[in-house]
């Protein structure tokens, strides 16, 4: 059964699935076909992520976390909340690169990830560390590589964020933030010392067009994305970095030659870990977002 994207669907949502709140996030839906096809959302990952986060910020125990797509339909969902006056539905969405050459309102009913996506959240040094202890045979050894690869990454990760963000302003870019490697992305070798090489830098900042360097503004553009990396990161790809310096740590104190490590065992470690405490894992400054994001849109709820 489906309903229409209207105020009298909307309101039926809590009944039909006979919960306390629906909550509208981005996310692939699964294509129409022909046959139905059976799906267990709660398996998916980030819906793993924010019905922790609402088991621990809200009141709301029973929910309903519902993949509509984009980010344009969740903020139609939410406009639509938000006309009607729908109880108990909220939206969320990532914050990507909002609030570094534009800013969004702060919707009532709606809540946005502290860092560029979910994953920049819920991937924490004490969330990491601990897993990486688990898994290998030299839990000290471990920690100090995954600490190690993760500082050289950043570093130079944030400086060809900062230089394709640039560029963006100006109608073009170093690399497509969805890519990771080839051609059109960038090389990135976890069993390299810097496994983001000077090389690669070199070559991507040669991309950088000379009415670029020569603008006016470049000054004022370069400090606006002096930011920490945990908005200057596509939230994909520093999944990705993460789950590289996991398994090559993993593998390195392990004493394991061949390259088969699943990562799904990896995230299903991870994930098992974060739901049963996810105020323990979340950095600090990510928790106190998440509590002020909660507190706001429940209080527009009342």
């Amino acid at each position: 059964m489906t309903f229409a994207r209207t105020a009298s669907g909307l309101r039926n949502y809590n009944k039909f699935y006979k919960v306390e709140a629906i909550v509208y996030i981005e996310g692939r839906m699964l294509e129409k076909t022909g046959e139905a096809q059976p799906s267990d959302d709660t398996k998916v990952f980030d819906v793993i992520f924010y019905t922790s986060l609402f088991k621990i910020f809200s009141p709301h125990n029973n929910i309903k976390l519902k993949i509509v797509g984009c980010k344009e339909n969740v903020l139609d969902y939410h406009d639509k909340i938000i006309s009607e006056k729908i109880e108990n539905s909220f939206a969320i969405i990532d914050r990507d690169y909002d609030g570094i050459y534009y800013t969004r309102t702060n919707h009532e009913k709606l809540i946005v990830t502290h860092g560029y996506s979910w994953e920049n959240d819920f991937w924490s040094t004490k969330l990491y560390l601990e897993l990486v202890s688990l898994l290998s045979l030299d839990a000290e050894n471990a920690c100090n590589i995954v600490r190690s690869k993760i500082n050289r990454s950043l570093r130079r990760l944030c400086l060809i964020n900062r230089a394709n963000l640039v560029t963006q302003y100006f109608g073009t870019d170093i690399f497509p933030v969805s890519k990771k490697g080839g051609d059109k992305g960038f090389r990135y070798d976890v069993n390299l010392k810097y496994p983001l090489p000077l090389s690669e830098i070199k070559r991507l900042f040669n991309k950088i067009p000379d009415e670029v360097k020569n603008d006016s503004e470049l000054h004022d553009l370069v400090v606006a994305t002096e930011l920490d990396f945990k908005y200057l990161i596509q939230g994909h790809f520093y999944e990705y970095m993460i789950l590289q310096i996991l398994s090559y740590a993993y593998k390195v104190t392990s004493g394991i030659k061949h390259n088969m490590v699943d990562f799904n065992i990896i995230k299903n470690l991870a994930f098992n870990s974060f739901k049963l405490k996810p105020d323990y894992y979340l950095e600090p400054a990510t928790l106190s977002h998440y509590e002020q994001q909660f507190s706001r849109v429940l209080h527009s709820d009342n």
